[in-house]
């Protein structure tokens, strides 16, 4: 860091006590990071070089997606704080996505205004509803006794409820 005396300076000046230096990290992902085909590599020197230079504590922000060993040598280095957020979300809705694909749907309620009753409202909703399940492939509970009904009347329908 060419401008250490400076940082040093400006570090007591103001009281601030954690840089977060740019070594190689961003926030969020690429696409082939997601999947694990291409990994961040962080500036090992770089960090070594501002910690010995400020002294300060280190803060590695947009950590997700970086080696494991870049991550480890950069705790080596002087990162004192590792910010991880964007795999932890991935492999959140992974999870709830996963989860969520083997459960049947739940219709619990159907309801059209009083005044457009008989106009088709219900049956077109119904409609849209069994056919979004079915290009899905999912299976239904059909707790709503117009949805069950419905689909009773409609055998591809049928064919989808699940108790």
């Amino acid at each position: 860091m060419r401008r250490s005396p400076v940082v040093r300076r400006a570090l007591s000046y103001t009281g601030i006590d954690t840089l977060t230096p740019a070594v190689g990290n961003m926030h969020g992902l690429l696409p082939s990071m997601v999947c694990g085909q291409v990994k961040k590599h962080l500036d090992i020197e770089r960090i070594s070089r501002i910690k010995r230079e400020t002294g300060a504590l280190l803060t590695l922000h947009g950590g997700s997606g970086t080696d494991d060993n870049s991550l480890r040598q950069a705790v080596s280095a002087g990162i004192n704080i590792v910010h991880i957020n964007t795999e932890l979300r991935v492999a959140w809705r992974c999870g709830l996505e996963a989860g969520l694909a083997n459960k049947p749907s739940v219709l619990v309620h159907t309801e059209v205004p009083q005044e457009l009753s008989g106009l088709g409202y219900g049956s077109r909703l119904a409609h849209g509803v069994f056919e979004v399940l079915r290009r899905d492939g999912k299976r239904v509970i059909a707790k709503c006794s117009f949805m069950s009904s419905y689909a009773g009347r409609h055998p591809e329908y049928g064919v989808l409820l699940d108790g």
